[in-house]
């Protein structure tokens, strides 16, 4: 099963797949929207679609490969503050990650667009890729969401060889809005 490389939060839902069956289902499905969306889209989509008691600002998902500008209407109704975000089929990878390589900007139009697209064939993330065997296209799906009017912003990683230890980094948005949701 294609899903067995992704995500290592993934592995506890593997896990108990083997102890409860009914997680099979879920897993298949959500195979699916990383083709289609990218890792972080499909689970923004799942979280909306599954997990009503979760806030999540509102996005516009853009599938792997399509044109954003046929989704404008949709981006449009985000209203003003909003970021365009990475989401990659083959980010959170098992062995591989591309954390950090893949971009988010704050919507700016057509040049924070092709700023984020270009980060998928940034000299970093090639290097990334050649050093952990990678040959799966980096194409980029995208994410369009308003941004959270939110005091603090932060983001949270687990250590990449160490999975009990968790990162948090966040700081005070004196100015401006954070974001919320999955980096």
């Amino acid at each position: 099963m294609l899903l067995n490389k992704y995500i290592p939060s993934f592995k506890r839902l593997t896990i108990l797949t083997f102890l409860n069956p009914s997680f099979l289902p879920f897993l298949m499905s959500l195979e699916d929207d990383i083709k289609l969306y990218g890792t972080k889209g499909a689970v923004l989509k799942h979280i909306h679609d599954n997990e009503s008691s979760i806030p999540i600002e509102p996005f516009v998902l853009v599938p792997v490969g399509e044109n954003w500008r046929n989704y404008l209407s949709l981006i449009d109704t985000l209203g003003e503050h909003r970021f365009v975000r990475s989401s990659s089929p083959v980010e959170d990878l098992r062995n591989a990650s591309f954390a950090g390589l893949f971009a988010t900007h704050y919507f700016a139009g057509e040049q924070s667009v092709n700023d984020v697209l270009r980060s998928a064939d940034s000299r970093n993330a090639r290097l990334y890729a050649w050093i952990h065997g990678i040959r799966e296209s980096r194409q980029l799906g995208l994410i369009f969401q308003r941004a959270s009017d939110s005091a603090y912003s932060g983001r949270m990683l687990r250590h990449p060889h160490v999975n009990n230890i968790l990162f948090v980094m966040g700081r005070h948005a004196e100015q401006g809005r954070g974001t919320v949701g999955f980096e």
